[in-house]
């Protein structure tokens, strides 16, 4: 209120009708913002800072040439003066004009220091000045419009590089994030912090929720479990060592005994996707013996081989597996891949239906119209299909990770931050299934669940079905002493389930409660007395028999 507004001579009515004098834009920065929300990415800050260049460009190019239109309207003026009239005339700190401000600065951007002389001969004796300046103006002025010129493709080519990276919020920390997420210990530590969580509440005398730990659901389409498989192969072809044996196990699990555990149909491979090394080596060269009838799939190697289900095992309404950190940590990096493909396969819908409701082809997108995407290549109906074949091409090495991210980008926008870390949770799920053949506890296991499933008959009732089960999970917890014990159970809908039991030590103290209850039994079904006075404290103070039993 107490401030004073500046006058303006140069207002009309109509700018004192329109005009504001009492708001203030103030811009929020990233660095002034509390809310994390709006910090600018460093792909923003190069967009920002183009269209930062580009105004600051237009403001002196247009106020060049609003001096120029100016001082022409004056020397025309002069132009037309008398000798007697020219004599008197001079011009006043505005120059001829209403702003003293505009013109001033225009004439300082180009003389710099010397603007003082030359505002002061303009304003003693104008017909010789202004037409020198004025053609000064004129050259600059077609000077910064090459310029500009040439600065437009440099800003072009920087929104087009720079676009679509600043429309991804998530892609900048979800590398460093992920990474972190699927490490075997973080995922391990997720499932024991819940149990810890539940033990907790038991302690304070609450009454915890029952049931599972974890679920998680998995894709309806087979096409992405068999896809999901492909990427698997597809990179221990090509970047692992195994030797045949070894891969003719992982082969058989991944194609059969994991699709019937999920409720899939069994993959089959081609030959591009199938396990095989140099004959050079003394590894291998597995056969395409996949491709056989499934009931005829049997294991190729007959020591510790990987389980093949029965055919009715289809027909349970579950499957359940007992299972150690090894295999627990496979079947939720499984269950990372699935997902992201079925979110990438899901966008890739999408996208084909917008275009046919809307009935506008990707080249009505207003971004391509404004340059600030390139026309992609790939067909709408062929994005998912050509994001897999990328996907092995990024993780052989045919394609650097910019490429490969950006093409990603163009199919996928936002959503694109998904694909990035594909080649890493391929890796990760490759050193898992790794040390599945490689321990001997994970084969043990593995043997375990194939007498399990081999038990089961075509008719199994509810209450069969759950005796062996409590039969299979003994001899898994007798095994697993030492380490976690995972229930992991697979509804015929395609929800996983995992659960972390609780072990024989810690529900028992290593035995130490069991001991004094079968202590103290042995004790009551005795004859005789308590030998020790603190036994008979103890029965003194809990009044645990009626007193006319209890010897004196």
């Amino acid at each position: 209120k107490t401030y004073i507004q500046p006058k303006c001579s140069g207002r009309t009515l109509l700018c004192q009708e329109v005009l504001n004098d009492t708001w203030v834009s103030f811009p929020m920065w990233s660095e002034d913002s509390t809310f994390h929300g709006t910090r600018k990415t460093q792909y923003e800050e190069y967009i920002f800072r183009c269209e930062d260049e580009r105004f600051e460009l237009d403001v002196v190019l247009e106020a060049n040439l609003s001096t120029i239109k100016h001082l022409e309207a004056v020397q025309k003026k002069i132009e037309k003066m008398s000798p007697e009239e020219l004599a008197n005339f001079s011009l006043t700190d505005t120059l001829g004009g209403f702003s003293e401000t505009i013109h001033r600065k225009a004439i300082y951007r180009i003389y710099g220091e010397k603007a003082t002389d030359i505002i002061e001969g303009m304003k003693k004796n104008p017909s010789v000045a202004i037409p020198v300046v004025v053609k000064r103006l004129k050259s600059k002025q077609e000077d910064w419009t090459d310029a500009q010129k040439q600065f437009n493709k440099i800003w072009r080519e920087q929104l087009e590089k720079y676009y679509l990276k600043s429309l991804d919020h998530q892609g900048i920390n979800f590398k460093a994030t992920d990474t972190r997420a699927i490490r075997s210990k973080t995922l391990i530590g997720d499932i024991e912090s819940l149990y810890d969580e539940r033990q907790e509440q038991i302690a304070d005398g609450k009454s915890p929720p029952t049931g599972p730990h974890m679920q998680f659901s998995f894709p309806c389409e087979s096409s992405i479990h068999s896809d999901a498989i492909s990427l698997l192969i597809y990179y221990m072809k090509r970047a692992s060592s195994l030797s045949k044996e070894d891969a003719s196990k992982i082969k058989m699990f991944l194609t059969c005994t994991l699709s019937d555990f999920c409720y899939y149909q069994r993959v089959i491979l081609s030959s591009d996707d199938d396990l095989s090394m140099d004959s050079d080596s003394d590894t291998m060269e597995v056969e395409q013996d996949i491709k056989v009838p499934v009931s005829s799939a049997k294991p190729v190697s007959d020591k510790n081989p990987l389980p093949v289900p029965p055919r009715h095992y289809d027909n349970l309404d579950h499957h359940t597996m007992f299972t150690n950190n090894t295999i627990y940590t496979f079947f939720r990096l499984f269950q990372f891949l699935c997902d992201r493909l079925n979110k990438v396969y899901q966008q890739s819908l999408i996208a084909i239906e917008e275009n046919i409701d809307t009935g506008n082809t990707i080249q009505d997108s207003t971004a391509i119209r404004l340059g600030l995407k390139k026309l992609p290549d790939i067909h709408i109906d062929e994005y998912y299909p050509t994001f897999i074949n990328m996907a092995k091409n990024y993780m052989e090495g045919n394609i650097d990770s910019s490429t490969y991210e950006d093409t990603c980008r163009e199919m996928f926008g936002v959503h694109a931050y998904l694909t990035f870390t594909i080649d890493r949770l391929v890796q990760n799920l490759v050193r898992q299934l790794h040390t599945m053949v490689a321990e001997e506890s994970c084969l043990q296991l593995m043997e375990h669940y194939t007498s399990f499933i081999e038990g089961l008959s075509d008719i199994t009732t509810f209450q069969v079905l759950n005796t062996l089960e409590i039969q299979y999970q003994k001899k898994i917890e007798s095994l697993l002493n030492d380490e976690n014990c995972y229930k992991i159970v697979m509804t015929c809908n395609r929800v996983l389930s995992i659960e972390l039991l609780e072990s024989e030590e810690s529900s028992d103290d290593n035995g130490t409660e069991s001991k004094k209850w079968s202590n103290y039994v042995a004790r009551y079904c005795t004859d005789d007395p308590p030998q020790t006075q603190d036994m008979k404290l103890i029965l003194q103070d809990r009044k645990v028999f009626l007193k006319r039993n209890h010897r004196k």
